[in-house]
């Protein structure tokens, strides 16, 4: 068994002698650091993406009350049963008609 004194002497020895695994233990620190970085901004993107399902299918159905269903789902959203009303919300038959208009006659000739 070796010494505490002698480990030490052999990591200094190679830590002073090595470049190559310094910049490998720099490079591996900024890689883990860069990721760490993504990971949290993909998480924050999809966490906000499912934050705003009730508002987004509220907007694409042309909801009457659309406004408020957002006003709901960004100031009660957070507590779970503000976001899953907001859903319920969205969901329902309350939406603007779309009249389809035909298209003018036209004259005999």
């Amino acid at each position: 068994m070796q010494n505490s004194d002698s480990i030490l002497g052999d990591v200094q020895t190679f830590w002073n002698s090595s470049l190559y695994a310094k910049l490998l233990i720099v490079a591996g620190a900024v890689i883990t650091s860069v990721w760490t970085i993504k990971s949290g901004l993909l998480a924050v993107l999809i966490f906000g993406i499912i934050y705003f399902v009730p508002t987004i299918i509220a907007h694409r159905r042309h909801h009457r009350q659309a406004w408020a269903i957002t006003v709901l789902d960004i100031l009660l959203g957070w507590t779970g049963v503000g976001w899953v009303a907001a859903l319920v919300w969205a969901c329902t038959t309350d939406v603007e008609r779309q009249v389809q208009q035909s298209p003018a006659p036209t004259p005999p000739t």
